[in-house]
């Protein structure tokens, strides 16, 4: 009876060549497959950011409307009043954007991108976007002062329970800004609500964190 037959080592390894090509190939087939997943649905999220200009033009017109009653005021000092409010907003969200930066869980998760605009595409999920942002006139007869209804939207392509996770941690890097905004003053910033839910359209999971805050 005869033995087994030599073994053709050449054939195996030209086998095991073909398996690992393969492996790496359908790796970078799920990972192609995951950017292209990515890219639509941010877009189809992005894509209703069109209609806030309607919203905007509405908070624009009770903005006159508050100018007309006196509350901002009309002039120069309307004028300045609304610069003093647009700096303020843009001093919390740098600090924001600093903060969020700073933490090393949160910079692990987000990635480079970190806090940043809805309207930008992110390179990777869950990301940390900034949501609606409303300013109002708080001033008082001793110093000029900015009321801001910010935000913040965290969206996870896995789950409801990862969109919520990274609110909390959004509330907890925005509860711990510091006072100092550069020249300006953060009186206080309180937590209101957090709302989750299954974007259907993008099927995304998103979680909206809203603050209240005062800057003077």
């Amino acid at each position: 009876m005869s033995g087994p037959g030599p073994v053709n080592r050449q054939g195996t390894r030209q086998g095991m060549a073909l398996e690992e090509t393969g492996v790496r190939l359908a790796a970078m087939l799920r990972r192609a497959l995951a950017d292209r997943l990515a890219r639509r649905t941010w877009d189809a999220v992005a894509g209703e950011v069109a209609d806030e200009p309607r919203a905007d033009a509405r908070a624009d017109a009770r903005a006159d409307a508050r100018v007309g009653a006196g509350t901002v005021g009309a002039g120069p000092a309307g004028d300045r009043g609304r610069r003093e409010m647009s700096i303020a907003v843009n001093a919390l969200l740098a600090a924001l954007q600093q903060a969020v930066k700073a933490d090393a869980g949160l910079a692990l998760l987000l990635g480079s991108q970190g806090l940043s605009d809805r309207t930008v595409r992110p390179q990777r999920f869950p990301a940390l976007a900034v949501g609606a942002v409303e300013t109002r006139d708080y001033s008082t007869g001793e110093a000029e002062g900015a009321e801001i209804l910010l935000t913040l939207e965290a969206w996870s392509m896995v789950s409801r329970r990862e969109a919520e996770g990274l609110a909390d941690a959004a509330r907890r890097i925005v509860e711990a800004v510091p006072e100092g905004l550069g020249g300006l003053r953060l009186v206080n910033v309180r937590h209101r609500r957090t709302v989750s839910r299954r974007d259907v359209k993008a099927g995304l999971f998103v979680a909206e964190a809203s603050f209240r805050a005062v800057v003077e």
